[in-house]
């Protein structure tokens, strides 16, 4: 089937207009909606074993041998595993322009990168949130927070955040997360033909078709395809810190004040996170880091200035930068954790949506 005509999604006279100035200069861009994210730099890739998805074996047992006597025999014994197997997210996007409407761009290359600028923003948001959430059907991957779901295993534990909604249907719940970035632990994978990140390609021009009347126009077509899963081999080798309540987090962690003797009722982020950290099957693993929401992140730095909180220390970086970690491991910064997702309002301000993760219990 060819391509398809869509004026909803396709480039106009407007769309160039509102890139240039009344003299046709193109402006520069700025992108109030781009997001932090360090996900895909600390995981590993691997192509796939199977076409469009990855199997995995693992072990339910470990055999069971027997105790020697003298003159006694003995059965052998042997280990059992199961099969998982994990599903991709498939991401795609255009861009179809006019090669009349190129013509009056004031720098057509500009605009095109700037546009090409935002689909990639836009399209690593949307991974990175299917690598935390997606439901791993329809072309989702499973994501992370589905596969530590229940407090029930070792190493999810809860903040103590309440499970009721406000009124808009938020809960101002998000999570704390602690990764191993290994084949035994958690990594990225792609279809062995495809590449492991994003596909760009310039399809030239392209005879575009209306469906409602069959006529054919000649449009420039940019393509962006990006294929991506990810694997929990061992749920023991990450970890959540589940339902931390945002808004009841406190500068001095469980405590009121700088004083030592007032208790609040906020949690002691540090030392949940310690607790977690030992609970994971591989507690000395030095390659582990921890990810958290922007406003968590912001109460551990403060956190750290309080001289009881020794499992909190801010090092620096090569490039002069601080880096903040916990039980000596380091902690990025994930935006889409908890939802805090990026908008404008009407005002053209930037605003964050409420953090709402499920509860789990």
């Amino acid at each position: 089937m060819g391509q398809t005509l869509n004026t909803k999604t396709d480039w106009t006279i407007n769309d160039v207009l509102s890139r240039e100035s009344a003299t046709g200069e193109t402006l520069m861009l700025a992108n109030t909606l781009s997001q932090e994210r360090v996900i895909f730099q600390r995981l590993p890739y691997f192509a796939s074993n199977e076409k469009l998805s990855q199997l995995t074996s693992k072990y339910t047992s470990l055999g069971a041998p027997r105790r020697g006597r003298f003159n006694k025999a003995y059965r052998a014994s042997k280990s059992s595993t199961i099969q998982q197997r994990d599903t991709l997210s498939w991401i795609r996007d255009q861009i179809k322009l006019d090669p009349k409407l190129e013509r009056i761009m004031g720098d057509r290359q500009m605009q095109i990168t700037g546009e090409l600028g935002a689909k990639t923003e836009i399209m690593g948001q949307q991974m990175e949130n299917d690598f935390w959430y997606g439901p791993g059907e329809d072309d989702y991957m499973l994501g992370v927070s589905a596969r530590l779901n229940s407090t029930a295993t070792r190493t999810v534990h809860s903040a103590g955040g309440s499970a009721a909604s406000n009124a808009d249907g938020s809960t101002n719940l998000s999570s704390v997360y602690c990764l191993t970035p290994s084949i035994d632990g958690v990594y990225f994978f792609y279809p062995k033909s495809f590449p492991a990140g994003l596909e760009y390609a310039n399809l030239g021009t392209v005879p575009l078709t209306d469906a409602a009347t069959g006529d054919v126009i000649m449009k420039e077509v940019h393509n962006l395809d990006w294929t991506l899963g990810d694997v929990l081999a061992n749920e023991l080798r990450a970890a959540r810190l589940a339902n931390i309540d945002v808004t009841a987090l406190s500068y001095y962690g469980s405590r009121t004040s700088a004083s030592a003797n007032v208790t609040g009722t906020g949690v002691d982020l540090p030392a949940e996170l310690v607790k977690l950290s030992g609970d994971m099957q591989n507690s000395s693993d030095s390659k582990r880091f921890w990810v958290a929401p922007r406003k968590v992140m912001t109460y551990l730095k403060i956190q750290q200035g309080n001289k009881d909180n020794v499992s909190l220390t801010i090092s620096q970086n090569e490039d002069g930068s601080t880096q903040l970690r916990c039980d000596g491991l380091r902690v990025d910064l994930s935006e889409q954790l908890g939802n805090e997702v990026s908008a404008l309002d009407s005002n053209g301000n930037t605003t964050f949506v409420a953090y709402s993760e499920s509860h789990i219990s």
